[in-house]
This record gives structure tokens, sequence and C-alpha cells, in this order.
């Protein structure tokens, strides 16, 4: 800002809420005026050390970056991350397919209430939305909860803005979302349960039968009900809880399946090796093998969600067509739509149609941007470096406390350095705490 009396307009500096950006300001204000001044005679000096640049020109240009910046406040980038999102996005308006005139909603909640009231007039006409929604009111009510199920789907329809969601493919979101799959997919689980249970109950009934055929009960099986006969009598009720220790042991063991003392020894072991060994023996095998118990498993976890993702992807539907047809555009979306912007265009072409060209970039607070905030800025300053212009970013790993926000400390402590070439990082500890107590 020192070098030229318009250098302020070639560095842009961006932080997380407008009262930081108004600190940020009124802070370059008040050092430029104390320098142009002459008021702080020790920074000066420093300044003219670590530039090589004489203490007269620092406060000669000082003077002029002050005036400039005054009389051309506009151009004095200092702003929230959100507010430069959105002028990128004003300069790709049409290529983003939103209207002259359009409105930057902030509420969420009101969007979402309205988009959730839109789904639920037209459940009448939309057979798959139905069937979800029922299936969603049974669960509840099998869980001992309130059928009532809108403030779930508030709650839910808020997924729609996390960054998770909009950082997926558009293609694969397409084909995650599309309800015709969806049901597909959910028949295909469906049956996978459905087999695995059919295949333990026929099991089940052909050992008790075996029982019965031979005179003989659960009761005269060893640890009766918690033994290897209560375990085979569930099975036959579709009950595919996993196999006690008692029933595991009795498994090609005969001594599993009686006691020392009992009257029915000689039955016992003529059924056992009469085909009710073999018969739950082939039930445990199939019961318990390791690759089909976690896909039955993965089944079972998908149909308890898949109800809700087809709910989602209606509510996605109809949040969208709110907002198009209220010429909205959410606040919410700005990064996902960045990404895909910055990702395909140039530099410099993002530069022109924003009307700015920037050689400096300051990102403060960073342990507080997303990972989409980064991805969008990485490119900016990736080219900012390769042209030789340093750049800064101030943050604290400590400080992080936005998680809610998608914000991830990680990129901070992590991933900089890996995304930046080594030689291109510089890493300066602080070692003065402003905000504390001298004590702490």
């Amino acid at each position: 800002m020192l070098k030229s009396r318009d250098y302020h307009r070639h560095i842009l500096a961006v932080t997380f809420t407008n009262k930081a950006t108004e600190e940020m300001k009124y802070r370059i204000v008040q050092k430029l005026f104390q320098l142009a001044s002459h008021e702080d005679k020790e920074y000066i000096q420093q300044i003219a050390y670590e530039t090589n640049i004489s203490e007269n020109e620092i406060v000669y240009n000082a003077n002029n970056a002050l005036y400039n910046i005054l009389h051309s406040y506009s151009q004095f980038s200092v702003t929230t991350i959100d507010s430069f999102f959105q002028r990128v996005i004003r300069a790709f308006a049409r290529e983003m397919g939103l209207y002259a005139g359009y409105n930057v909603e902030l509420d969420q909640s009101s969007v979402l209430e309205e988009s959730i009231d839109l789904m639920l007039n037209e459940i009448d006409e939309n057979r798959f939305l139905k069937d979800w929604l029922i299936e969603w009111a049974k669960k509840k009510i099998e869980e001992g909860k309130s059928w009532n199920f809108k403030t779930d789907i508030h709650r839910l329809g808020y997924e729609i803005f996390s960054e998770k969601l909009q950082d997926l493919d558009a293609k694969l979101l397409t084909e995650i979302t599309d309800k015709d799959r969806l049901e597909l997919f959910r028949k295909r689980m469906q049956r996978m349960v459905d087999h695995y249970i059919s295949v333990l109950r026929e099991k089940g009934m052909q050992a008790l039968k075996i029982l019965n055929d031979c005179g003989l009960t659960v009761d005269d099986l060893k640890y009766k009900n918690r033994g290897v006969g209560g375990y085979l009598v569930r099975l036959s009720q579709g009950n595919d809880a996993p196999p006690s220790k008692y029933a595991e042991e009795a498994i090609n063991n005969p001594q599993g399946w009686y006691s020392g003392n009992s009257p029915r020894k000689e039955e016992i072991e003529a059924a056992y090796f009469g085909g009710l060994n073999d018969v739950a023996t082939e039930a445990y095998m199939f019961h318990t093998d390791p690759e089909r118990v976690r896909e039955v498993t993965t089944a079972r976890q998908i149909l308890g969600q898949i109800n809700v993702l087809g709910v989602l992807s209606d509510l996605m539907h109809h949040v969208n067509e709110y907002s198009r047809n209220q010429n909205l555009f959410l606040l919410s979306e700005a990064s996902g739509f960045l990404k895909t912007i910055i990702n395909q265009a140039d530099t410099p072409f993002i530069y022109e149609r924003v009307g700015s060209f920037y050689n400096h970039f300051m990102i403060d607070e960073f342990q507080d941007t997303s990972a989409i905030q980064w991805e969008n800025f990485r490119p900016l300053v990736k080219n900012s470096l390769a042209s030789g212009y340093p750049d800064w970013i101030v943050g604290d790993v400590k400080q992080s406390i936005y998680r809610w926000r998608n914000t991830n400390w990680k990129i901070l402590a992590e991933e900089i350095e890996k995304d930046m070439a080594p030689q291109n990082v510089e890493v300066i500890g602080l070692n003065k705490n402003w905000r504390s107590a001298p004590e702490i």
C-alpha cells in the first residue's frame, strides 16, 4: 500500500463479519494517519528497516495512500468473504441462470418453511413422497415418538444448505436423488434383508420339525430358551438376533444340547445325529458369515435412511423451484456456485468480470474458513504467488469455534503447506496476545 498512491486497489483483505471488517478498515486508516503525521516514529523506523524504503518516502507515500483511500473509498477492498463472493456472483449472474434484480436471501429458515408447505400441499399427487412420509411416520410411531414429522423435515432441510451436499458432484447428486433410482435401490435392499430372514426362518422351522418328530421340545434341551433351542425358535419366528454363547457352544458339539443328568439324553443324541445338528450348523454358518452380515447390516442402515433421502430430494426440488420463482439467490449456495465457476475459468478472466485486479490477498480469521471457501480462494492465491506477490493468511486453530458453520481448522493447520509449494510458505508465530489480561 505504501509502494504507490493507488496500490490499495490491488489488495483484497477479507474476514468473516461486518464488525471485523469495519475494525480492520479503521485500523488501516488509523495506521496510515499515524505514519503520514509522523506520530509513530518507532513504527516508521521498523517499516524502513524491513522494506528498504526511506523514512521520508514512507511518510510521503502514507499521506498519498490515505488521501486516495478516502477519496476512492469504494475501491478500498476490505470486505467479508461472503461480500466478495457475492460480487463474483453478480459478475457471473447470467451464467448462473439468475435474472437481473435478483435478491440475495439470508433467511434460509423462511425459504425452507415455504418450500416444505409447497411440498406437503402436493403430497396427494406425489406417490413416492406419500409412501416415504407414511414409512417415516410408521418408524416414528414404532420408536414411541409423535408421528408428526414436519419438525423433523424442517431440521433435515438444513442439510440442503450444508457444504457436504453442495460439494457433491452434480451428476452424483442427481443420481442419488432420482426417485425412480431410489425406489429400485430400496427394493433391492429390502429383497436382500428379506432373503436373509427367509433362509434363517426356514432353517429354524426345519430344526424344530426334527425336534418335534423326535418327541422333543425346547425345554428338553440344555439351557432351554437361553440355549440352542431358544436360538432355533427365534430363527423360526424371523428373529435374526445374534446367537448366544450357549447356542454357539452347541454347534457340532452333542454335549451342548443336553445336560449331564438329562433323562432324555438318548432321544436328544438321536435327533442330533439325525440331522438336527446339520440344520443348526447350516443356519449358524449362514447367520454369522461376516460378508453376509456386513451386507445385510448395510442394507438395513440404508433402508432406515432412504425414506429420509427421498424426502430430502423432493425438498431440494421445491427449494430450488421456490428460489427461482421468487428470483432469490440463497447466500448459503454462493460458495458451491463459485467453486464451479472458479475451477472452470482462468483467474485473469474472473478479475476481468469482477472489475478489479488483485495482486495481494489477506485472509483474516482463517481458522473459520470452510473447505469450499478455501477451494474458491486457492486458485486466486496461487496465481498471486506465481506472479511474485506475497499474500497473508492470519489465523489461530485454537480459536476455531464455528464447526457448525462448516469451518475446517485442518486447512490452516495442515493443508495450506500441502496446497502451496513449500518454498512459498513462511510460518510466523505471533508471541503477543492482545486479547487477554497480562496474567494469562
